[in-house]
């Protein structure tokens, strides 16, 4: 081989000018022979005719020769890489630029030097070939040593490392040039992908930086893409980088955020921009001037024509604010009345997506938590009144958890007494967008806010609790004092008070007597102090709070009754039955009354100066049988005072005042008194029937009442006497 190749070379150069025809018939017939030469001589024997012909320049179209021949044989392929092996990174990286320049040129319409490598039958379908050819490179160089050869390579004298920089910034130029030629050809993008890993994996930070770089010089605006592309997939695939590759990340911000103001093409911009948000995220810690460097240009961002950079501007801004902590309170005034504004903007003409909307909250969610006390008074306000436009948008449940979790850090975040003043200056706002969704996350952040903090803070901003409180409490007189189209209806008001009425629980639950007394008789006052339509609304809120209030507390607080039985003994005496209104407020008053009742065990009702102004109010109420009905609400809270006065002379009185509603000329009082009878008999059973003496007379009579119901409910309650007592109550009747 050593005095026949040289001459055989000569002699091919002589006959064609193109050194690859040449080139390309020794290499031909080596290959035809491949299967006759014994295997333990083969990679000798090929070694050796590369290194005579050149294994730098000739190398790729022996490994091309092999694969069309031998397509998808392993021995070959093994072979191949053996062979490849033998050789350094140098040679290993022309031999893929040559490779990918065979491939380039078969894709051409008019292919020249790729025919010599290429058999006609391959050839004749060009894609599907490239496709096979990158396969056999991926899987050629994913199995030799490159990588380890390469570290090592880039470990040699600057001038050689230059050389080599420059030769992988030619092959990505190539490998992304063929990617870009056939972009719904997955399968070859996948391949090109896949092949830039193996080449670039052995390199640093510092050297991939370096090589990409050479193409960020370039004026192919593509080539800058997917240049950038390459660079963030490594950021994401290895964030471990080593102290070089550290500062390589961060010195290459200057050169993003160069690119993210200068470049006029907005998918380079927007890759360049989200290469910051990780370098920023990744290692920003390390270089904190840096990271400050870079905000300005990622501040630019936010009003971009495109909303995916605005997208990407907020996402990166949410990451510097997590790096920066307080050195981000500058950035502020010119980011988040900015950031809200496009927000709110996009929210009132419909245009707002998902995606902006949740980077939007993702950015304000990072200030709430490094740098709370930079949302105050204005920027605060405009947080709250952004969140109620887009608790009524439609927009994706995504949105409403994004949005919630925001709003969790006003009120774990803020400061309390300037959440409870933004809380309150926004009421109004919340209220206008409406109760289904703003104005329930309205109330949920006060009662999350009184959730975090402990008690003793919730005791010093009671007044202010108290004053939020009031205003939502006002709600019904608002919506229904002059009712338009544009009211509430009544289950809507319903949901929000039965929310307000709970958040109030949430703070009372974390104060004592001696600071709620005070509010609760300020409560009582702010419900009388209007006019009389007025007054009834907000009666009835205070009485729908007042029955949660006793319901829930229970026995704790049954003492309070003490300073509402003047109001409730008034408005049973005086209330509109007629009016829907009125009524309503009646209704709550009967039911509230009947809680505080049936709480008591500490003998309340007991006492002569809290039973006797309330009983006389309770029993006057069966004059209304006409006009409403009585068994759902007041018979059932007359039972339960009774149980609770546990008083033989409170029974009796009671029991004498209903029996002489037994005489009414209203056949409905009349039938309410007797089902009065009936309940007390079920609850107190034999200690109520120790006044049987006094009810027979009244018995008897009702047995021959004109009306029908009135002397079947008779023969019920006697039945009951009956059963209670064990025996006949005929001859007692008689």
């Amino acid at each position: 081989m050593d005095s026949v190749i040289p001459r055989v070379m000569d002699s091919l150069r002589r006959r064609s000018k193109d050194s690859l025809a040449g080139i390309s018939e020794l290499l031909l017939s080596f290959v035809a022979a491949f299967e006759h030469v014994p295997p333990r001589r083969r990679l000798g024997l090929f070694q050796s005719l590369m290194d005579m012909i050149g294994a730098d320049e000739f190398l790729f179209a022996l490994l091309i020769l092999l694969q069309d021949k031998f397509p998808r044989n392993k021995r070959v392929l093994q072979f191949s890489v053996n062979l490849l092996d033998c050789y350094e990174a140098q040679t290993q990286f022309q031999t893929v630029e040559r490779c990918v320049a065979v491939i380039l040129d078969l894709l051409k319409p008019k292919p020249t030097f790729s025919a010599h490598l290429i058999t006609a039958g391959s050839a004749s379908n060009s894609q599907e070939t490239a496709v096979n050819l990158l396969s056999h490179l991926t899987a050629l160089f994913g199995d030799s040593r490159l990588a380890s050869k390469s570290s090592q390579a880039f470990a040699q004298t600057e001038h050689q490392v230059d050389n080599l920089r420059s030769l992988l910034s030619r092959i990505m130029d190539q490998i992304l040039l063929l990617s870009r030629q056939y972009p719904e050809n997955q399968n070859m993008n996948l391949l090109c992908q896949k092949l830039l890993d193996i080449l670039l994996d052995g390199l640093s930070m510092v050297d991939f930086i370096s090589t990409i770089q050479g193409l960020l010089e370039g004026t192919d605006v593509q080539t800058s893409f997917d240049a950038l592309k390459s660079f963030e997939l490594r950021l994401s695939r290895r964030k471990s980088e080593q102290a070089a590759g550290h500062a390589a990340c961060l010195g290459f911000l200057r050169q993003l955020t160069s690119l993210v103001q200068e470049s006029t093409n907005e998918p380079t911009q927007r890759v360049a921009l989200t290469c910051v948000d990780t370098i920023v995220e990744t290692f920003g810690k390390k270089d904190i001037g840096a990271v400050i460097g870079a905000t300005s240009a990622v501040i630019e961002c936010l009003g971009a024509a495109s909303e995916e950079m605005q997208i990407t501007a907020l996402l990166s801004l949410a990451t510097i604010v997590e790096v920066l902590g307080d050195e981000f309170i500058a950035f502020v005034p010119q980011t988040l009345p900015k950031s809200i504004h496009s927000l709110e903007s996009k929210l009132d003409d419909g245009t707002c997506s998902n995606r902006f909307h949740n980077a939007g909250y993702s950015f304000f969610s990072a200030i709430l938590m490094y740098t709370p006390w930079a949302i105050t008074g204005p920027n605060l306000d405009l947080l709250l009144r952004v969140s109620h436009g887009s608790a009524n948008a439609d927009l994706d449940e995504s949105c409403s958890v994004e949005r919630r979790a925001t709003l969790g850090f006003v009120a774990k975040q803020v400061e309390t007494k300037d959440c409870c003043a933004a809380l309150g200056r926004t009421w109004a706002n919340a209220m206008t967008e409406g109760p289904e969704q703003a104005l329930k996350e309205h109330l949920w952040v006060l009662e999350t806010l009184i959730g975090a903090i402990p008690k003793s803070a919730v005791g010093r901003h009671a007044k202010s609790f108290s004053m939020l409180l009031l205003k939502a409490f006002d709600l019904r007189r608002i919506q229904f004092s002059n009712r338009t189209e544009d009211s509430y209806e009544d289950s809507e008001v319903d949901e929000v008070e039965e929310a307000t009425n709970r958040v109030a629980v949430a703070m009372i639950y974390k104060i004592n007597d001696t600071i709620f007394r005070p509010i609760f008789a300020q409560f009582i006052e702010w419900a009388t102090s209007s006019s009389a339509i007025a007054t009834v609304h907000r009666q009835t809120t205070l009485y729908g709070f007042l029955m949660q209030f006793f319901d829930g507390l229970k026995s704790i607080v049954t003492s309070y009754a003490g300073l509402i039985l003047e109001d409730a003994a008034r408005i049973l005496g005086h209330v509109d039955v007629s009016d829907p209104a009125s009524k309503l407020l009646w209704t709550k008053v009967i039911q509230t009354l009947g809680r505080c009742f049936a709480h008591d065990q500490d003998g309340f009702w007991q006492s002569p100066s809290h039973f006797t102004p309330i009983s006389h109010a309770l029993l006057d109420q069966l004059k209304r049988a006409p006009e409403i009905s009585l068994t759902s609400e007041l018979i059932p809270s007359i039972t339960e005072l009774a149980v609770a006065a546990d008083s033989p002379n409170h029974h009796k009185m009671l029991n004498a005042t209903i029996l002489q509603y037994t005489r009414s000329d209203s056949p409905a009082v009349r039938l309410a008194a007797v089902r009065c009878q009936q309940h007390l008999t079920n609850r107190l059973g034999e200690e109520w029937l120790a006044l049987l003496p006094e009810m027979l007379p009244f018995i008897s009579e009702l047995q021959e009442d004109d009306d029908e119901t009135v002397e079947r409910e008779t023969l019920g309650w006697i039945k009951k006497i009956e059963h209670v007592l064990g025996e006949s109550l005929t001859p007692m009747l008689q």
